[in-house]
Order: structure tokens, then C-alpha cells, then sequence
């Protein structure tokens, strides 16, 4: 892997946009299943951002 040493920073980067793109697209689709049933998981919305933050 030293041929690659100038070539990491893209890597990486890609590598955290993927993530970040994994996770809004997580966070969407649990946020429309919340909506669709917002009251009867209220609590669980609840516990689920407090256990996340």
C-alpha cells in the first residue's frame, strides 16, 4: 500500500461519503415508517434518539 500514500485522502473520502449517505437514507426510511405510525411509537421514537445521542 505505500504506492498509494498520495491517493488516501480520496479513499477516505469517499469512504465517508458512502457512510453519510448510508446513514441519511437509514435515518429517512425509519423516519417515514415513524410517521406512518407516529402514534403508537412515540415512546420508541423517544427512546430510540435518546439512546443514539
Amino acid at each position: 500500500m505505500p504506492q498509494m500514500a498520495p491517493y488516501n485522502w480520496t479513499i477516505y473520502l469517499t469512504l465517508t461519503m458512502i457512510f453519510l449517505i448510508i446513514m441519511i437514507t437509514i435515518n429517512f426510511f425509519n423516519s417515514m415508517n415513524h410517521s406512518t405510525s407516529k402514534t403508537s411509537n412515540t415512546l420508541k421514537n423517544t427512546e430510540f434518539i435518546n439512546w443514539k445521542w
